[in-house]
């Protein structure tokens, strides 16, 4: 059923990227009704409210019902790899994170996921392979303060090679935008985008 769910889901927001090769069926090989049973208890167990492609990994964003906050599937079939960010307060669990689709891939073909705790003011900066049905925090690669004056932040983005933390904040009575450097601690607001400095390729 969770599948079911997921494959709708992206069906639906591939034919909107794909609006101009949009076809239509009047009929369908196949129909079939599921029971009341059955709707339930998925919903109770799988609620998602945001879907991510990420290389050639498909991560859905899960913020109510089930025990973790992200679920990984490949995107050429569907396989479900497994799920992270186990819900809590204990070792290697979270309160709540989101995830602003910002991540890297090594040479080795390693993904690294930027994802945020707003609620303990951090980011943490993680490797995807060894997050997948990890019962531990040691996916944690580097983890960075969030500048509480910045906080609610929507959006940000984390520039590593210049210690920089750009965002924005819509509550906030300063301006929109922030730029932040985590290194040493000078934070400014700005009412445009700030200019974001080129990174230096990863070695």
């Amino acid at each position: 059923m969770r599948n079911i769910i997921l494959l709708c889901i992206f069906a639906f927001i591939s034919t909107i990227i794909d609006a101009q090769k949009i076809r239509y069926f009047k009929s369908f090989d196949k129909t079939f009704e599921l029971s009341n049973e059955q709707k339930i208890k998925s919903y109770e167990q799988f609620c998602p409210s945001d879907l991510y492609i990420v290389d050639s990994l498909i991560i859905v964003y899960e913020s109510y019902c089930s025990d973790n906050f992200f679920y990984v599937y490949t995107k050429k079939d569907f396989k479900f790899l497994g799920s992270f960010g186990r819900k809590g307060r204990g070792p290697g669990e979270f309160s709540m994170l989101s995830f602003n689709s910002q991540y890297e891939k090594d040479k080795d073909g390693s993904i690294q996921l930027w994802i945020y705790e707003g609620g303990r003011l951090k980011a943490f900066k993680i490797d995807l392979e060894k997050a997948i049905n990890s019962k531990s925090d040691e996916f944690i690669i580097n983890k960075i303060n969030i500048p509480p004056e910045g906080y609610p932040t929507s959006q940000l983005v984390i520039l590593e090679k210049h210690s920089l933390m750009i965002g924005n904040s819509d509550m906030s009575e300063f301006s929109r935008y922030f730029i932040y450097n985590y290194n040493n601690g000078d934070f400014r607001w700005s009412k445009k985008i700030p200019p974001v400095p080129k990174e230096t390729p990863v070695d």
